[in-house]
């Protein structure tokens, strides 16, 4: 059974990636050194991140590291929800009010958003949306952003090493992408996740699988890609379900870190593109919209996205692979029912760490469904590229199918 392709023959490959990271249970006890070797210009850090983690001391830990290393930071404390416009505006603004040298951002993917955010307008004049998708950023940025520092506190969207920040503005989702957002260096310390509540476990955690799992199906996949996403498939997998019931087992805790970052890195690769397959385009459609945590979102739609594209032969050895690294024994089995084997896998860990498992149980309405596929079809799509990414073509009958198959819980596994 396929389980790594190249997307087109013939095709050429670039990618950015962070210069550096450090990965391990005690790596945060070196940020203040990292910082310091970035920080050239000034002694001035300004540290983006969300209040729970000001109150909690996970951020006095990190200003005294400066202290120590001969830095003062000022730390901006935003609310830790998903940024829209006004508050990436705030940080913004906030970037300007002082000669920094770096940026650092402590927390979950909004508040490192945040910070890739603020470093780009801290050295590039106009507004935030003027830089926002569908906006050619690389374009529009004249001067390099501030070097970055990103520490993730959770585990999911991988920000720590992504080329992106989401953003919504009147309740849609919009993305800034560049290799300006790109952090200087990464620290992904699994200790720091160790509080995190089950049930922003089990969202951010479906929100890395979701990564892996779209980079694995898109049309313009390769082997890299493939690698990475099938192992961050595999270690969600292994240690979801661990995490959610014992948070405080370090070693899953480790296993999700790492998945969310190879989710994070491979969500960059301009072939993987965003991710730009049907899973995100539902969620960054809904979750803003009706308040879902964008994980969940994830989570949600990611086994009827499987489901969908497995019409696609060239998705069934993928979906196969999926089943494999997800302990799936698919000896014997068909290729067809191999995918499918992938796909109930999927429901199968929504399922034993609570999520919920269609749409009308995440609290969608009913009567806005077509409403949704048809904004999808209509204008999304084109957004994310999806013609040349998902495996199956949208029209607006078999959108629509997806969205009521979505909302009902209708499967074929």
């Amino acid at each position: 059974m396929s389980t790594s392709s190249f997307g087109r023959p013939g095709q050429q490959f670039a990618w950015d990636n962070p210069p550096r990271v450090l990965f391990g249970p005690g790596s945060l006890e070196h940020v203040g050194d990292e910082v310091k070797a970035l920080g050239q210009e000034s002694k001035n850090v300004l540290v983006i991140t969300d209040k729970f983690l000001e109150s909690s001391g996970v951020i006095s830990r990190v200003t005294d590291q400066m202290s120590k290393s001969g830095l003062d930071a000022t730390v901006v404390a935003t609310e830790a929800t998903e940024p829209d416009m006004e508050s990436m505006r705030h940080v913004a603004s906030r970037a300007r009010e002082k000669d920094f040298s770096v940026v650092l951002g402590v927390g979950g993917g909004s508040s490192m958003d945040r910070a890739k955010v603020a470093a780009l307008m801290a050295t590039n004049p106009g507004d935030v949306k003027e830089y926002s998708a569908p906006a050619d950023t690389d374009g529009m940025v004249r001067s390099h952003a501030l070097p970055k520092v990103l520490v993730p506190t959770t585990s999911g969207t991988g920000s720590e090493v992504s080329n992106t920040a989401v953003l919504s503005e009147a309740g849609i989702k919009t993305w800034i992408t560049s290799s300006q957002q790109l952090a200087a260096v990464a620290i992904v310390d699994p200790v720091l996740t160790l509080t995190v509540p089950p049930y922003v476990t089990a969202g951010t955690g479906m929100d890395a699988l979701s990564h892996c799992a779209e980079a694995v199906m898109s049309m313009q996949s390769n082997p890299l890609s493939d690698s990475m996403g099938l192992e961050g498939i595999r270690l969600v997998g292994k240690s979801l379900r661990k995490a959610y019931y014992w948070g405080e087992d370090l070693e899953a805790r480790t296993d999700l870190s790492f998945a969310a970052m190879l989710g994070g890195w491979v969500i960059g690769f301009p072939w993987v593109g965003g991710p730009a397959l049907l899973g995100h385009c539902v969620s960054e459609g809904i979750s803003a919209r009706y308040s879902i945590p964008h994980g969940v979102a994830c989570g949600v739609a990611l086994p009827y996205v499987m489901q969908f594209c497995m019409a696609n032969p060239y998705c069934e050895g993928k979906l196969a692979s999926i089943a494999t690294v997800l302990g799936k024994d698919i000896s014997g089995l068909s290729q067809r029912d191999a995918a499918k084997a992938g796909i109930k896998a999927v429901f199968e860990l929504m399922e034993d760490v609570s999520l919920p498992l269609c749409l009308k149980d995440a609290g969608v309405p009913e009567s806005d469904l077509d409403e949704v596929a048809d904004y999808l079809v209509n204008e999304r799509q084109f957004m994310y590229d999806l013609a040349s990414y998902n495996p199956v073509r949208l029209t607006t009958e078999n959108t629509r199918k997806f969205m009521r198959d979505m909302y009902n819980g209708n499967t074929t596994v």
